[in-house]
């Protein structure tokens, strides 16, 4: 396919300031290119596959996928992570420093084996069961999957993760020093409690709504999935990586310090959205809506989705996200400090502007197109998306 710019050449002039984010998406792939400092992130996504490679300093993240694999490379200093997923099995491994993360996915099994210094996990899973052995230091994760149920036992120091999984529920205790999580899923609802210092979580989920209520002095993700899909939930440090894969969608929500990347996918659409700092992102689906009331420190999340709409109010001290989502569009305005992040989206297109002090991402999504243009100080985000072609326009207006 043939472009009207240069991506490369692109690339290198419009490594301006700190960071800059090119995503080309089409009906047969997109790509994203982000340079934040020596940070290139490329994505290319097509019906058979999609690539990112993230380059952040020393980092590399490469991710295939296909109908039948993906994989991810990521390298962040001594860190490279490789996922492949096919219809049979998907693979990860991840190195940072000493750390190397193995997923193998099947219909009957996948096994992850984390090493982060003295850290393996190990997940094992099969049409009726899958297991985590998690060692890190004093840590261990053990996670039984079976049709009826999983269970997670995690101990990090004074830590226990206990989840357990049915047709009709699963539960999650978790002991992280004074933290206890609690899931509870079943064929109309689930709730998870986590308890992290002052933190809660309760998320209730059923076939027509789920409701996520967050509380947490720093940041909390939550990921809900339901009979379709699958759920992963991984701790290494501060960051988390959750995909979530279904026939008609996947999600990866990715947090490394204070960074949040979500991607939601479906044949109908995906979202993205990356909170860095005291951000967090929050992702809720039901046939009908869904809402999530996350509250951290002075955080709240609200997200309301259905088939017409669905709504998001985040208020993270100063900071509020409202997003509405509906056939034909979708709103969110974001407000942190000087924080504004605004997008529409509708069968034909969404517009996301962000403003953080000098922040400014817009996000134009159609049947034919989207663009997006984040300005954050020095900071540009570019992503283009067609169904037969990438047009990537920056004036330099945007660049300034």
């Amino acid at each position: 396919m043939q472009y009207g710019v240069d991506v490369d050449a692109m690339s290198g002039a419009r490594s301006t300031g700190v960071v800059i984010n090119k995503l080309e998406e089409s009906s047969t792939h997109w790509r994203s290119h982000q340079h934040t400092g020596g940070v290139i992130n490329t994505l290319e996504e097509s019906s058979t596959h999609w690539r990112s490679h993230q380059h952040t300093g020393g980092v590399i993240n490469t991710l295939e996928e296909s109908s039948t694999h993906w994989r991810s490379h990521q390298h962040t200093g001594g860190v490279i992570n490789t996922l492949e997923e096919s219809s049979t099995h998907w693979r990860s491994h991840q190195h940072t420093g000493g750390v190397i993360n193995t997923l193998e996915e099947s219909s009957t099994h996948w096994r992850s084996h984390q090493h982060t210094g003295g850290v393996i996990n190990t997940l094992e899973e099969s049409s009726t069961h899958w297991r985590s052995h998690q060692h890190t230091g004093g840590v261990i994760n053990t996670l039984e999957e079976s049709s009826t149920h999983w269970r997670s036992h995690q101990h990090t120091g004074g830590v226990i993760n206990t989840l357990e999984e049915s047709s009709t529920h699963w539960r999650s205790h978790q002991h992280t020093g004074g933290v206890i999580n609690t899931l509870e899923e079943s064929s109309t609802h689930w709730r998870s409690h986590q308890h992290t210092g002052g933190v809660i979580n309760t998320l209730e989920e059923s076939s027509t709504h789920w409701r996520s209520h967050q509380h947490t002095g720093g940041v909390i993700n939550t990921l809900e999935e339901s009979s379709t899909h699958w759920r992963s939930h991984q701790h290494t440090g501060g960051v988390i990586n959750t995909l979530e894969e279904s026939s008609t969608h996947w999600r990866s929500h990715q947090h490394t310090g204070g960074v949040i990347n979500t991607l939601e996918e479906s044949s109908t659409h995906w979202r993205s959205h990356q909170h860095t700092g005291g951000v967090i992102n929050t992702l809720e689906e039901s046939s009908t809506h869904w809402r999530s009331h996350q509250h951290t420190g002075g955080v709240i999340n609200t997200l309301e989705e259905s088939s017409t709409h669905w709504r998001s109010h985040q208020h993270t001290g100063g900071v509020i996200n409202t997003l509405e989502e509906s056939s034909t569009h979708w709103r969110s305005h974001q407000h942190t400090g000087g924080v504004i992040n605004t997008l529409e989206e509708s069968s034909t297109h969404w517009r996301s502007h962000q403003h953080t002090g000098g922040v400014i991402n817009t996000l134009e999504e159609s049947s034919t197109h989207w663009r997006s243009h984040q300005h954050t100080g020095g900071v540009i985000n570019t992503l283009e998306e067609s169904s037969t072609l990438v047009v990537l326009e920056e004036s330099s207006i945007h660049c300034e």
